[in-house]
């Protein structure tokens, strides 16, 4: 889900941004500069342009404008490039700027640039903001880095994703090695940990779904959020070394990771059209959006469906996909936790079938080629007929193995009778009904296995009233 290369033309703001000779800066200039520049973007964007590309495009755009204030900057300190590098943080540090995004910027300095850290910084910072760009600003030096990130979650997370944009790349090389990475090889399991937390509580804000009516792409389950938590997830464990990125790939299937990036790059085209539309920081899909931004984005009335219906759709089908991925990750991410700490072969193992294991509540494959070959499909629906029967949950192992073999379940299992059977087995039993139906939809089963069921997931009804 990393950005693209950035593929902009850069725009030369060394001539607005004078370093001597008594000239003044020219704001009107630079301003009519970012105008321009914001709209090429956010048009090419509403005519089927990545979203990620959009965002990067605009990151490099104010790069240029950055590089130049900071060459400026060390010119009237008297330090050139000695002594400082100036770190995009958060969204910046991705590369991903909507257009009314905040731009977080960090001057990073050493001893060479100690004693004229004020003066830099009042000469960078003020034609930045007197340019009208939402600046978020520090200055820190390499100790005041790592105690910021072990004071504060926040402050560990921004700079996890810093970016160097100009200056001393020795120095910049210097907090990765020895503040970013020291600080994971001490804290990873902690930062993922607190992470999931924060995670789940803003779900819980949100209303614990995907779904709302006026979904929130940001914060709400399966929106932008989620989707940096999972990256955040991945890097916090590669920087401290407990997990490798092979490993972590192990948790998030290829086809997984195709989703979440469609996903990535439709919320961010939203997101840019929403911000451009509304010339503000909008991540609320308020009903009088919908239709416009159907509009922008290309979407036609289409069958039974309008075009804000189907647009949506489209958004509810890549979120609710985000969502899953999200809580499959942190589920895989628990379990291995767990064995580390007391051992696979300390947890009790149950015998079900010889199909499947039961171990602390949960449903495991015995085999791990139980769902292939000509028995696959009935061996799914027998999955879910054993946690109904026992009042198990299904390991994250068999949900991820069931949505990797959906393509086995055909018309020749709709009208098997065995199946058949083990379906209804499950809708007659007196308990754990709900828990098992809500699995089998997580897993795509349900609306495989009944494509009525599927064609209804996500439909939309629009009306403003």
């Amino acid at each position: 889900m990393t950005a693209p290369s950035f593929a902009a033309e850069p725009t030369d703001y060394t001539r607005l941004l004078p370093e001597s000779g008594g000239r003044v800066i020219d704001l009107a200039a630079i301003k009519d500069l970012l105008a321009i520049r914001l709209d090429e973007i956010v048009a090419r964007n509403a005519q089927a342009e990545s979203g990620m590309e959009a965002t990067a495009n605009w990151a490099a755009e104010i790069d240029c404008l950055v590089a130049a204030a900071a060459t400026r900057a060390a010119a009237k300190s008297d330090r050139r490039h000695r002594g400082f590098a100036m770190v995009a943080l958060g969204g910046y540090g991705r590369g991903e700027l909507n257009p009314s995004s905040d731009i977080d910027l960090m001057v990073l300095y050493d001893s060479a640039g100690a004693d004229v850290v004020d003066t830099f910084a009042a000469e960078l910072f003020r034609p930045l903001w007197d340019a009208g760009l939402n600046i978020g600003h520090a200055c820190r030096d390499l100790r005041a880095c790592a105690q910021a990130m072990t004071e504060d979650i926040k402050s560990a997370t921004a700079i996890l994703e810093c970016r160097l944009v100009w200056g001393d790349p020795a120095l910049f090389e210097r907090l990765r090695s020895d503040v970013i990475e020291a600080h994971f090889a001490r804290y990873a399991r902690d930062f993922v940990d607190r992470k999931i937390l924060e995670c789940l509580a803003r779900h819980a804000r949100q209303g614990n779904t995907a779904f709302r009516m006026r979904p929130d792409i940001k914060e709400a389950p399966g929106g932008l959020r989620d989707l940096h938590t999972i990256s955040w997830t991945e890097r916090a464990l590669d920087s401290g070394g407990i997990m490798s990125r092979l490993d972590y790939r192990q948790l998030v299937s290829r086809a997984d990771r195709h989703t979440l990036a469609r996903a990535y790059d439709l919320l961010l085209r939203i997101r840019t059209e929403m911000h451009a539309l509304c010339k503000r920081r909008q991540d609320v899909l308020d009903y009088e959006l919908q239709p416009r931004l159907a509009a922008r984005l290309g979407y036609a009335d289409g069958g039974a469906l309008c075009a804000a219906e189907l647009f949506m759709r489209d958004y509810y089908r890549h979120a609710s996909g985000v969502h899953r991925i999200l809580k499959l990750l942190f589920a895989l991410y628990a379990e291995k936790r767990s064995w580390a700490r007391r051992g696979w072969r300390v947890l009790q193992r149950r015998r079900v079938t010889d199909d499947f294991v039961q171990i602390a509540g949960q449903l495991y494959l015995a085999r791990q080629d139980a769902f292939e070959g000509p028995q696959a499909g009935r061996r799914m629906m027998a999955a879910f007929v054993h946690c109904q029967h026992r009042r198990l949950a299904p390991g994250q192992e068999i949900i991820k193995r069931i949505r990797d073999n959906l393509h086995r379940v055909d018309d020749a299992l709709r009208t098997d009778e065995q199946t058949a059977a083990g379906f209804l087995e499950i809708l007659n039993g007196e308990r754990h009904v709900g828990p098992v139906l809500r699995a089998m939809h997580e897993a795509g089963f349900l609306g495989e296995y009944i494509p009525a069921f599927g064609e209804l997931t996500c439909l939309v009804n629009y009306d403003v009233y």
